[in-house]
C-alpha cells in the first residue's frame, strides 16, 4: 500500500470514527416562555451561586427560562434546586429534583458526551415517578459547568467530580428533605442508584473504581466501553489526533427522532456542535486502563440500543457482565444510541425497564461517603 493509500484509509477510518462519536448527542425539544439563547446560557453559568445558597432574582429569572426551555417543570408538587459545586478545578452545575412526598430513593444521573443536565429531562421524570429523587449535574465541559468545550485531561477526573458531586448534594438534599420533614431520616436511609448514558456510564465506573463509590444498584443506558467499529475507530482516531483538533459531528445519526434532531441543530444554546480529538485520545487511554478494572458486587441494569452506531453492544455486554456478576440486560429493538430520547414507544421500553428493575431491588441502603 502506498503511502498516499494509507492517508486514504486512515481519512476514511477518521470519517467513520467521526460518524460514530458524533452520534453520541442527544437532544430535547422545547421552547421557553421567554428566550433562553447563548447570551442567557452564559449569564446563567457565570451567575449561578453555590448549591446550597438561593438564586439571585436576576439569576432565577434567566434559570427559569432555562428550565422551561428544556422542558424541566413536572408535576406533582416536586421541588427543584440548581447550583454549583466547586470540583477538581471546575464549577460544576448540579440540579436537584425532589418528588413529593418524601423520596424512596435517591439517583444521580449522568449524561453522555456532547449531551448535558437539560436533554435529560424524560429520564428526571421517569425517575422522579418511581419517587427517586434526582441529583443532575453537568460533567466538566458540557452544559453550565465549566471547562473547555468537550474536553477532559484524563477519564478520572469524571470520577473524581462525581464524587465531590455527592459529597455536596446528598447533604443538600438533606436540608430540603429536612425543611419539608423535620423528622426525615435523611438521604443515608435511602438507597443510592448511579444512572449513566454512555460517557455517563463510563463516569460511574471511574467513580467506583478510584473513588470507592458506593451505590445500592446502578442502571447503564447504551454505556460507553469500546466504541462501534473498533479497529476502524482507533486507526482514525490516531490518524487524526496528529492533524486537526476538532471533526464535525453529525447528530441525526444518535436518534431516530427528527423532532430532537431539530431540536439539537435550531434551539440548543448549550449544543457543542465540534469533537475535540484530544478527548478520543484520552478515550483510548481509558479504555486500555479499563480492561484491568475489578469485579463490583453492585446490582446493574444495562438497557442496550439494538441500532447502535456509537458504543460495541456485543463487547461491552461481555465487559459489564464479567464485572458486574449480579446483572441484568435489556436490547430495545430498533432503537438508537440516545434511549433516554427515542420517539415513542422506544423511550417507554428504556423507561419501563428502569421502572421494573428499581421495584424488584431489595436492598438496603450501603453506607455513604462522608
Amino acid at each position: 500500500m502506498t503511502r498516499a493509500d494509507r492517508m486514504r484509509a486512515g481519512m476514511r477510518a477518521l470519517a467513520a470514527f467521526t460518524l460514530a462519536l458524533a452520534a453520541c448527542a442527544t437532544t430535547v425539544p422545547g421552547a421557553a416562555a421567554q428566550p433562553f439563547d447563548q447570551a442567557a446560557a452564559r449569564e446563567l453559568q457565570d451567575t449561578l451561586p453555590p448549591l446550597t445558597e438561593d438564586l439571585s432574582p436576576q439569576t432565577r429569572a434567566v434559570a427559569e427560562a432555562y428550565r422551561t426551555h428544556y422542558d424541566l417543570r413536572f408535576e406533582g408538587g416536586s421541588s427543584w434546586r440548581i447550583g454549583t459545586v466547586q470540583a477538581s478545578g471546575y464549577e460544576i452545575a448540579v440540579q436537584l429534583f425532589v418528588p413529593a412526598p418524601s423520596p424512596g430513593g435517591v439517583a444521580v444521573l449522568l449524561h453522555g458526551y456532547l449531551d448535558h443536565a437539560g436533554l435529560n429531562h424524560e429520564a428526571v421524570r421517569a425517575l422522579l415517578a418511581q419517587g427517586y429523587a434526582v441529583v443532575v449535574p453537568d460533567l466538566p465541559g458540557h452544559g453550565l459547568s465549566s471547562g473547555p468545550r468537550g474536553e477532559i485531561d484524563e477519564f478520572r477526573e469524571y470520577g473524581r467530580v462525581l464524587d465531590r458531586v455527592l459529597a455536596e448534594a446528598l447533604p443538600a438534599l438533606d436540608t430540603v428533605l429536612q425543611e419539608r420533614d423535620p423528622a426525615h431520616g435523611g438521604t443515608e436511609s435511602l438507597p443510592l442508584v448511579g444512572v449513566g448514558h454512555s460517557t455517563g456510564a463510563a463516569a460511574l465506573i471511574e467513580h467506583l473504581e478510584h473513588y470507592d463509590g458506593s451505590y445500592d444498584a446502578l442502571i447503564f443506558a447504551a454505556p460507553l466501553v469500546r466504541i462501534w467499529l473498533w479497529p476502524l475507530a482507533q486507526v482514525g482516531i490516531r490518524i487524526g489526533a496528529p492533524l486537526f483538533e476538532t471533526v464535525g459531528r453529525r447528530l441525526e445519526a444518535a436518534s431516530s427522532n427528527p423532532e430532537f434532531i431539530e431540536f439539537s441543530e435550531k434551539h440548543d444554546p448549550l449544543g457543542v456542535y465540534r469533537v475535540p480529538l484530544s478527548w478520543a485520545v484520552t478515550y483510548l487511554e481509558w479504555e486500555e486502563r479499563a480492561r484491568e478494572y475489578q469485579p463490583r458486587q453492585v446490582p446493574l441494569l444495562m438497557v442496550f440500543a439494538e441500532n447502535d452506531t456509537v458504543v460495541d453492544n456485543e463487547y461491552n455486554r461481555a465487559y459489564l457482565q464479567e464485572r458486574f456478576p449480579i446483572n441484568r440486560a435489556v436490547t430495545v429493538e430498533r432503537a438508537r444510541h440516545s434511549l433516554f430520547n427515542e420517539p415513542q414507544p422506544l423511550r417507554s421500553e428504556v423507561f419501563e425497564a428502569i421502572e421494573h428493575f428499581l421495584d424488584s431491588m431489595l436492598v438496603s441502603p450501603g453506607e455513604r461517603r462522608p
